[in-house]
């Protein structure tokens, strides 16, 4: 059974890989490159972009309070980040999308959106930086129970014995610098 936080995982590389595909083929088409299919292509990749962001944000709101519980300290101001981050790419990605399809219902084809290339750079960018904070909240900041944040994933009970993984664990928390 997948747990929630696989969930928003899943959603989420829908958006980072329909986001720059579709900031590529909008490019491409500007600059009267790739002929029909990026004309054809780029529709869906904006649709697969939006359809992405709104399920990255759905399963996002699932797992907030289980983000809560389970950062050490004062490291959901990095979960804080990540939030506000991603509702400023869906507003942004709205706007965008706003912008091509009054353009493309106005002009046809061969439209030339006025806001498109610079939104389409700055939600880009906001998803590297996304995803370096949605990053650093699952690897860096996570509980110390490794085992249960990773025990659906990469060492599930089934497959590593609780003696296997109290060895890993070990190792893994040795490689960590003091004081973090």
């Amino acid at each position: 059974m997948p747990h929630l936080s696989e969930l928003h995982g899943v959603a989420t590389h829908l958006a980072v890989v329909a986001i720059p595909l579709f900031a590529i083929l909008h490019f491409l088409r500007r600059a009267g490159r790739g002929g029909p299919a990026v004309v054809g292509a780029e529709p869906w990749a904006l649709g697969a972009a939006l359809v992405g962001i709104a399920a990255a944000g759905a399963t996002g709101l699932l797992v907030w309070g289980q983000a809560q519980m389970t950062l050490r300290g004062q490291h959901f101001r990095v979960g804080n980040a990540h939030f506000w981050l991603g509702i400023a790419v869906a507003v942004l990605a709205v706007a965008a999308a706003d912008d091509w399809y009054r353009a493309r219902r106005r002009d046809g084809p061969a439209h030339r959106p006025k806001v498109v290339p610079a939104l389409a750079v700055l939600i880009v960018a906001g998803v590297v930086v996304q995803g370096y904070l949605g990053g650093r909240m699952t690897y860096d900041d996570g509980v110390g129970d490794f085992r249960r944040v990773h025990g659906h994933g990469l060492f599930p009970a089934r497959a590593v014995s609780d003696r296997d993984f109290a060895a890993i664990d070990a190792w893994l928390r040795a490689l960590v610098p003091s004081g973090r």
